[in-house]
């Protein structure tokens, strides 16, 4: 099994966590009105209030929804490795890996941008309309929704 995790659920955890997400409507009254928020089961993700194409990134959430993909696609595998005994040759673990890192890296461009803020958490009192869930939701692959999409789902 431990082979399986390094092989199987690490890719899968971030391939799920980078493609499957929420997102969240939100007013934030002390800031710049409604905005979309991103994770899932936690907030993490928000656009930066301080200047267009930031975001901010709030880390113990972030930390969380980890630990919750992990543990989901942890199961899933053991569930199915337990049903029937996996095995997969070089070839596969290989092309997991490349599937896998190719949108990794994109991913820690974008988080490196320097206008990013981060914090442990979010600071601030946001109330939330609207939310649902959807592929892509954190929007690095396809430009960020905007408030008039969430508000028409």
């Amino acid at each position: 099994m431990k082979q399986l995790i390094l092989i199987l659920v690490i890719p899968l955890t971030l391939l799920s966590f980078m493609f499957v997400s929420k997102w969240w409507l939100v007013n934030v009254p002390d800031g710049p009105g409604e905005v979309i928020m991103y994770g899932f089961p936690f907030i993490y993700l928000a656009p930066g209030f301080h200047t267009s194409l930031s975001n901010q990134i709030f880390l113990l959430p972030l930390l969380g929804n980890l630990l919750v993909y992990f543990s989901i696609s942890f199961v899933i595998i053991y569930i199915i490795n337990r049903i029937k005994r996996i095995v997969m040759s070089k070839l596969i673990i290989t092309g997991i890996w490349v599937i896998t890192v190719l949108p990794l890296i994109f991913t820690i461009l974008i988080a490196l941008n320097p206008d990013n803020v981060y914090s442990l958490k979010c600071n601030c009192q946001a109330q939330v309309i609207k939310s649902g869930f959807d592929l892509d939701a954190q929007g690095y692959w396809t430009p960020h929704m905007t408030v008039e999409k969430a508000k028409q789902k």
